[in-house]
Parts: structure tokens; C-alpha cells; sequence
């Protein structure tokens, strides 16, 4: 920007006239600000001042958008409102304003920390408390948190009931299915690899188990709901398709 204030007019005109400024933004990946320098023609301005505070105009509008884009902190100093981002201070003052801020129109407040703490969310709640008694909050337990390197196993088994006496009544883990799906599946072509079906037979062995207590995803195709469609097909055909999936499968025929 300092070079294209001092620049001579004729070298201006000659640069501007090939596309070497845009040229040359491009190559330092200002790509937006490089279309915008192209377009512009020379026949677009009567002299060489006018076209350089136009150049000069597109930059400082290019400095101005990045600003806003990026994180600031504030200060009483420079008194910089440019930026659409502006940090106001450390710890969870900001995340309380905008829970009191939020409250009058939520069903329900989520609270997040940077690691899992029972003093933060705490501290939360009961600024929330204060000004809405019983108001439900929900935590992330997240599992982008190193659970075992940031609290011990006694806070570790506590952690749920502590966080729904503070009113946090929803509690989730984020990806928990996500993380277990993959575990279980690298586990088994391991077990796999290594013994071949008896690792699925263990798989299998334990939904059994489990059906006792509810689990019913034992039998795939009924889970997905294979069953209602047979029936969308019996009713389109007339009770007449030999293209269902339950009856006569080896699903129906194998789990009962």
C-alpha cells in the first residue's frame, strides 16, 4: 500500500495496463482483492491519480473485511470497534452474559468448558440461578476432553450427579456414538484377522444378552423397518410379492 502511494504515474499506468498488480496479488493468495484490481480497465479512470486512490480505496477495504473476521482483544487504549470479534476478557464472564442475555427466550441453556469442570459449570449455573430459579441447563461431558488427565476417577463418577443437582437436567457426550462405533469395528476385523468367525459369534452372544433388557437391534432388517414395507408391498400387490424381505428370511426363520 506504501509503494503504491509513491509510485510514479507512468509506472502505475504500466503495471496497471499488463495486470502485474493483480498478478501480483494473486501470487500472495489475495485472490478476492486480485479479481477486483483485474476487472478494473484502463480506460475506466481519466489519470493515473484517480485509478491510484481507487487501488488505494480496494485495499484499505480488503484490510478493513479481514479485520472483522478475525478475534481481537479489547482494549481501553486503542478503543478498536472495526472488529466484529472482540474478546472482553478471560474466564466465563462472557458465556454468563449471554446465558442471561439468552434465558428469557430458551427452553433450555448449553454450557460449555475447555476441560471438564464441576467449578465452572457451577459458577454458570448459579449466576444463572440467581436471576432464573430452576432454569434447565444442558453440559457437554465431551469427548475431546482427556477425561482421566483432567480429573480423577472418584470426580470422574461423580461428575453426572454433581452437574444435575446444579440443574444441568440434559447431559450428552458429542460423537460418543462416533467414538464407539469405530472402536467396536476396529476391534472386531482385529478379532477377525486374527480367529476369523468366532469374533463375530461374540458380537453376536452379546446382543443376545442384552435383549433382556431392551436391546433390539439383534434382528437388522426389522430394526430398519423392513417389516412396514413388506407391508406397503402386500398392499400394493394384493397380499401377493415374492420380493419381501422379513417373511421367509433367514432373519425370521433364525431369531425368534
Amino acid at each position: 500500500k506504501n509503494k503504491l502511494k509513491s509510485v510514479n504515474k507512468d509506472s502505475l499506468l504500466f503495471h496497471a495496463s499488463n495486470n502485474h498488480l493483480s498478478n501480483w496479488l494473486a501470487a500472495r493468495g489475495e485472490l478476492q482483492l486480485s479479481s477486483k484490481f483485474r476487472k478494473i480497465k484502463i480506460e475506466d479512470f481519466d489519470n493515473a491519480e484517480d485509478r491510484r486512490k481507487y487501488y488505494l480505496k480496494l485495499i484499505d477495504e480488503s484490510i478493513i473485511n479481514r479485520k472483522k473476521e478475525s478475534i481481537v482483544e479489547f482494549s481501553n487504549v486503542k478503543k478498536d470497534y472495526s472488529h466484529n470479534f472482540i474478546r472482553i476478557g478471560k474466564g466465563s464472564l462472557g458465556g454468563k452474559a449471554r446465558g442471561l442475555a439468552f434465558a428469557p427466550y430458551s427452553d433450555l441453556l448449553w454450557f460449555e468448558t475447555s476441560h471438564p469442570s464441576l467449578e465452572e459449570a457451577k459458577e454458570f449455573a448459579d449466576a444463572i440461578h440467581a436471576e432464573f430459579p430452576g432454569k434447565m441447563m444442558a453440559y457437554n461431558c465431551s469427548p475431546s476432553f482427556n477425561w482421566r488427565a483432567n480429573i480423577d476417577e472418584k470426580t470422574t463418577a461423580e461428575f453426572r450427579d454433581q452437574l444435575a443437582e446444579m440443574g444441568y437436567k440434559y447431559q450428552f457426550i458429542t460423537l460418543a456414538g462416533w467414538h464407539m462405533l469405530n472402536l467396536n469395528a476396529f476391534e472386531l476385523a482385529q478379532e477377525f484377522k486374527e480367529e476369523g468367525m468366532p469374533a463375530y459369534v461374540r458380537l453376536q452372544d452379546r446382543e443376545f444378552s442384552q435383549e433382556e433388557n431392551g436391546y433390539t437391534a439383534t434382528k437388522h432388517q426389522q430394526e430398519v423397518g423392513a417389516g412396514f414395507f413388506d407391508k406397503v408391498i402386500m398392499s400394493i400387490t394384493g397380499g401377493d410379492s415374492a420380493t419381501t424381505a422379513l417373511a421367509g428370511s433367514t432373519e425370521s426363520g433364525q431369531f425368534n
